[in-house]
């Protein structure tokens, strides 16, 4: 960051800011592993305030750069995207839904199909916490099927844990083992392609899916595996 700003390259700290939220955002949800929360401290003690004031400060300068340049499309899809998800997790519901719908209605109008998972994913786990079961049921489902079109590997494995949650939510534990399973395979198969390059186990560590296989499978089979 030091080295873009001496430089003053507006856009790749627009990149930077945006990656930190990410990265938060991740932390947030990772704090649901026991056996993770220790570590995850230790990176960041506060990663829901984080999240937020990373998001924001992303969405700023995509402003700027878009005063002293040009107005950066996919740097405003990603900013209202991951500033919507910030406000969730921070509890401010309708400032989410707000810039939510900004990041799905700019992604559309461009067709920048990219984000659009996420952001109907994100869409979902806001319409679920504010008590919208069918929406956020009928949102992932749009989300998977994206992925499954466009060959989105991590993307889909993320649809299908929401969807496992929401299975074990309704005591569907088929349809939950079903969606578990589904996410593992999609999970591993990714992380053989990505661990040639980048071999950080720790990585693996953080996925959800083995939790959830636990809970929906008779037999244990989280206990052996985590994707």
């Amino acid at each position: 960051m030091a080295i873009v700003e001496r430089k003053g390259d507006i856009g790749e700290q627009v990149i930077i800011w945006s990656y930190r939220a990410l990265t938060a955002l991740l932390l947030v949800r990772a704090t649901t592993l026991p056996h993770l929360v220790e570590q995850i401290t230790e990176q960041d003690a506060n990663p829901v305030a984080t999240a937020l004031v990373a998001a924001q400060r992303s969405l700023e300068l995509a402003d700027e750069y878009a005063r002293r340049k040009y107005p950066d499309v996919w740097d405003y899809v990603q900013a209202y995207w991951l500033l919507g998800a910030a406000h969730r997790v921070n509890g401010n519901m309708e400032e989410s839904d707000r810039h939510l719908t900004e990041a799905i209605t700019r992604c559309r109008t461009i067709n920048l199909v990219l984000f659009e998972v996420d952001i109907l994913l994100e869409l979902a786990r806001l319409r679920l916490a504010t008590g919208k079961r069918d929406e956020a049921s009928k949102l992932a489902d749009e989300a998977l099927e994206i992925t499954e079109r466009c060959g989105y590997v991590l993307q889909g494995a993320d649809v299908h844990l929401f969807l496992a949650q929401l299975a074990l939510a309704d005591d569907d534990r088929q349809k939950a083992l079903f969606h578990a399973r589904e996410a593992r395979r999609l999970a591993t198969c990714d992380v053989r392609v990505t661990q040639e390059r980048y071999p950080y186990p720790s990585l693996r560590e953080a996925a959800p899916t083995g939790i959830l296989l636990r809970v929906a499978s008779p037999i244990g089979e989280g206990c052996v595996t985590l994707a």
